[in-house]
């Protein structure tokens, strides 16, 4: 136990404090923890308590390595601070090194958006916890997530000032054709999605992801309130179709255009469907939009995901470098051979 928290691993009796926590803090997340579910991950909860209350916790996803009586963990949402996050994440590492030493885990790997290059409260000493992870052993990766955060909590005209020209004039445009922008209720939808995104997906020869991961799993976390489903419609025709993971930073995950949009049968501004998001999140107490990643600051002309790219930059939010992704393996025998596997399956390194 930590002089100042209990560390535990929750159980079922926990969930109703849990759930408040990831409704509450700003570093939750859901859709990447649900993804790794449907990848077959398994997860672990871990708890801070603070006289009689949950203030902090993390989920550790584990998987068996086929073959072998070992399993990896993987940590991508650990929701400390804004009070000492640093020595809260200490704390909870510390009891989830004791979890995987009871349970055959042998490496643990870190990520966790965490921004360092623009001040989330609580987080303007993000280089304490880097400082944690180093005493710690967690050896820092080369690969570095990255975004554009927007502010929102504005009034509509300023959001749509910060935009740069060409943004800002299409969502005018989107705006004075009477583009309709909000949330759906209706879950059915997503097999619209799901449909539209595939075949978006095979117009750039890109991997997509299967319907566990855009049906199922989407469909229960709608359910829970834990992300939306957001619409571009002219009519009640739909153009395009976004889902936000609503949690913490709410944070765009997946969008595609229907079919309808593709052949021009309707008007398309997927400006227009953001700038509709930001507001509505904007009007539930939330400070900044997640665009959901960029490949760095300014877009550069043939890369293969330039078109996303410049799309998402031409909302002139602030770039983002998150902390890089950190691994320790747990068993020093083990370290060479894990290594090794990382390297032939190409994982981040």
């Amino acid at each position: 136990m930590h002089k100042e928290w209990e560390t535990l691993v929750l159980n079922n009796s926990d969930l109703g404090t849990w759930e408040a926590l990831l409704d509450n803090h700003c570093l939750a997340r859901s859709v990447v923890c649900m993804w790794a579910e449907q990848a077959g991950w398994q997860a672990h909860k871990f708890g801070l308590r603070a006289h009689g209350q949950l203030v902090g916790g993390l989920i550790l996803a584990t998987r068996k390595v086929p073959g072998l009586p070992f399993h990896l963990g993987r940590i991508s949402c650990a929701m400390v601070g804004p009070d000492k996050p640093a020595a809260m994440l200490s704390a909870l590492l510390t009891e989830v090194e004791r979890f995987a030493a009871a349970n055959a885990i042998v490496e643990v790997e870190l990520r966790l958006r965490i921004p360092t290059t623009i001040p989330l409260p609580g987080f303007e000493s993000h280089h304490e916890i880097s400082q944690v992870l180093d005493a710690s052993d967690y050896r820092a990766l080369s690969t570095v997530d990255h975004t554009y955060l927007v502010r929102i909590d504005r009034p509509d005209e300023e959001i749509l000032k910060s935009f740069g020209s060409t943004c800002r004039n299409l969502v005018r445009k989107a705006l004075k054709s009477d583009a309709k922008i909000a949330p759906a209720a209706d879950t059915a939808l997503l097999e619209q999605f799901h449909t539209s995104y595939l075949a978006m997906c095979r117009r750039k020869n890109i991997a997509g992801q299967d319907s566990r991961c855009v049906i199922d799993g989407m469909k229960a976390l709608i359910e829970k309130n834990r992300v939306s489903l957001f619409l571009e419609s002219y009519a009640g025709r739909i153009a395009n179709m976004a889902l936000v993971d609503t949690l913490g930073v709410p944070c765009y995950m997946l969008g595609t255009q229907t079919e309808a949009a593709v052949n021009k049968e309707v008007p398309s501004h997927a400006q227009a469907l953001q700038y509709g998001i930001m507001k509505f999140m904007r009007d539930r107490g939330k400070v900044l939009y997640d665009l959901g990643g960029c490949e760095g600051p300014e877009p550069q002309k043939g890369h293969r995901n330039y078109g996303v790219w410049h799309f998402k930059h031409g909302f002139r939010g602030e770039y983002v470098d998150f902390l890089p992704y950190r691994r320790k393996p747990l068993r020093s025998l083990m370290g060479p051979l894990l290594n090794l596997a990382h390297r032939l399956r190409g994982d981040p390194s």
